[in-house]
């Protein structure tokens, strides 16, 4: 796939064929969790934006200018806060001016090409609690699910409020 064809188009494409246009509406989740620690100070969230075909082409062309300026091939934001991977060398002080432009200038594109973000997130000591007493995961109701449910449910929401079709 060329650089030129993004993901997006391709999914677009894909999906409503001749029916495609750049202003059509895409919904796109991504998710972030950390299973790897203490169950009891970890938080599971799920975020997500929507914006139409031509702002998330822009959108991937703007991240990856940002990335090419700092030498970086892909963002993960675990990488970034712990200085991982290729954030090594990216600790101490004489870097926080480096590290706090190119966190606004991520912050700033996101802004720039999204129409509307949203985001739900479940302590996970809560849940633990919630679930000895409901047994919620024995109905298929776990963190991740429940997250993405209220997501997709924000997003119907905010659909209708603005007069978006199917």
């Amino acid at each position: 796939m060329s650089a030129r064809y993004s993901y997006f188009q391709h999914f677009g494409k894909s999906v409503l064929v001749s029916r495609y246009k750049d202003s059509t509406l895409a919904v796109v989740f991504t998710a972030y969790f950390d299973a790897a620690g203490d169950v009891r100070q970890n938080v599971l969230a799920v975020a997500g934006a929507v914006s139409d075909f031509g702002k998330w082409k822009r959108f991937e062309l703007a991240w990856q200018r940002i990335l090419d300026v700092e030498h970086v091939s892909c963002f993960h934001m675990t990488d970034f806060v712990s200085f991982e991977g290729e954030f090594k060398t990216w600790r101490g002080p004489d870097n926080a001016a480096r590290r706090g432009k190119f966190i606004l200038d991520l912050l700033a594109c996101a802004n720039k090409f999204i129409n509307k973000a949203f985001a739900a997130a479940i302590p996970m000591a809560d849940y633990t609690l919630v679930n000895r007493r409901y047994e919620m995961s024995e109905a298929d109701m776990y963190p991740f699910s429940i997250c993405g449910r209220m997501c997709v449910e924000l997003t119907e929401k905010w659909k209708k409020k603005h007069g978006y079709g199917n």
